[in-house]
């Protein structure tokens, strides 16, 4: 889903605010208020830009385990000004002397939209692979390309072996906890 611009992204904040102020009880918002929010929202989206690698640090949280299967958060925490981002992040595995090695990435079906990021926001994807019986992969460094981006970030990979490489990655979300 793209990122709503111009008059139809500030008619969708109209129609939002009207909802809003009907759901808590006022009759009718002011015109002026209506007209002032969806300016100031749709100024802002034409402004921000899709956030890029070098703006975006990564983090790793809640590893957890059950059943042979491992699970882990991605964080990805906006470190510049306002952007955009959404979809999946692009996972690469790396060995002890640098070499990509196997990351068969596939990605769990879900909706997934744009997603503004304020400066110090994150957002998250949720991974999970096989920790079972062999083949593994031994990975040493995972690098992680966030949506739309060509470059990676590298963090050393803590989390133990992985079962042929195959890890699962679901679209990004706000927030920095996986259900």
């Amino acid at each position: 889903m793209r990122l709503l611009v111009g008059k139809t992204r500030a008619a969708v904040l109209a129609a939002a605010t009207l909802t809003l102020a009907t759901t808590v009880g006022v009759t009718a918002a002011p015109a002026a208020v209506v007209a002032n929010v969806a300016h100031v929202a749709a100024a802002k989206a034409k402004t921000a830009h899709r956030c890029t690698t070098a703006q975006l640090g990564v983090s790793f949280r809640g590893a957890d385990a059950g059943a042979g299967q491992r699970f882990l958060t991605l964080v990805l925490t906006n470190q510049g000004a306002t952007c955009w981002t959404g979809g999946y992040p692009w996972l690469q595995f790396y060995g002890r002397f640098g070499h990509a090695i196997a990351a068969n990435e596939s990605h769990v079906p879900a909706p997934h939209s744009a997603i503004m990021v304020a400066p110090g926001g994150k957002v998250r994807s949720c991974l999970r692979w096989g920790a079972v019986s062999p083949p593994f992969v031994h990975p040493h460094v995972i690098g992680v390309t966030p949506p739309g981006a060509l470059a990676r970030l590298f963090v050393p990979w803590r989390w133990g072996a992985v079962f042929r490489g195959d890890i699962s990655v679901t679209p990004l979300k706000s927030g920095t906890t996986c259900p």
